[in-house]
């Protein structure tokens, strides 16, 4: 599930990810992912227009609406897993929205999460601004931290700031340190990660493919689909996820990504 204020850049961000991962699957110091086989994911007519657009230089218009992506996860060009992506507008998630109580079903029934933040309106000046996006950023946490709550299985949240590029380093330090108690939750994983998203440069698929890596965890320990995951690993998923776990380790190593490796 994807969820983010207006004008957080999750429409940017999801599109260039997704073209990204599609054309080239996970590329490392320039080198693209292979582990024997090439990891990549399905076609998806949607996002791979906002990724052109992206990619020719310009944002791609944000969704006012809310969709679902349903998308395929590639191993040397055979579907070893699926992926529905649901993408709530970006007003949805506040309490006066009609579609708040869709917001919530959703956190009860996915089984993860990628929220996204724009640090802009956390550095800014403006004091209203600011205010105002403090008051967001805790709006949706307390959303979140209330969904886990009424949740029967563990969930994976990812929080995503976006345009970090207008943050010097010692501003991010200063962002999770006052946000971090926030961006924790009592029965869910977490991880934070900070990224830009400036065409054509590829933003980083970190939180995405975190989230992949996950959901195989997921699905062998906590949907009872070993017999299902067995026949993947006789396809070789273990190998995959083996080597999404070393690069997500490579990437962003003070993360315990091994804690989600299947082991028989």
């Amino acid at each position: 599930m994807l969820i983010g204020a207006p004008a957080a850049g999750k429409s940017t961000y999801i599109s260039a990810s997704y073209g990204h991962l599609y054309y080239d699957g996970i590329t490392t110091d320039t080198r693209r992912f292979r582990h024997d086989k090439d990891m990549t994911l399905s076609y998806n007519s949607r996002l791979l227009e906002k990724f052109n657009s992206y990619r020719n230089g310009y944002y791609p218009l944000p969704d006012a609406d809310f969709f679902r992506y349903s998308m395929d996860i590639l191993w040397d060009g055979k579907t070893v897993g699926e992926i529905e992506w649901i993408d709530m507008a970006g007003g949805d998630i506040f309490s006066t929205s009609a579609r708040q109580s869709t917001v919530r079903r959703n956190l009860r029934e996915c089984d993860a999460v990628i929220a996204f933040y724009a640090v802009d309106n956390i550095i800014t000046h403006d004091q209203q601004k600011f205010d105002d996006t403090v008051g967001m950023i805790c709006e949706m946490c307390e959303l979140i931290e209330y969904e886990i709550r009424n949740r029967s299985r563990p969930l994976m949240v990812s929080n995503v700031f976006t345009k970090s590029d207008l943050a010097s380093q010692e501003e991010k330090d200063l962002i999770w340190d006052q946000l971090k108690e926030w961006l924790t939750y009592d029965g869910a994983e977490s991880i934070t990660y900070f990224t830009t998203c400036v065409p054509p440069e590829i933003p980083t698929p970190v939180p995405m493919v975190g989230l992949m890596v996950y959901a195989m965890y997921y699905d062998y320990y906590y949907r009872g689909l070993k017999d299902k995951l067995r026949v993947f690993k006789n396809r070789k998923i273990d190998n995959l996820q083996s080597g999404l776990i070393n690069y997500l380790e490579r990437e962003c190593p003070k993360i315990c990504w091994y804690r989600w490796r299947i082991k028989d």
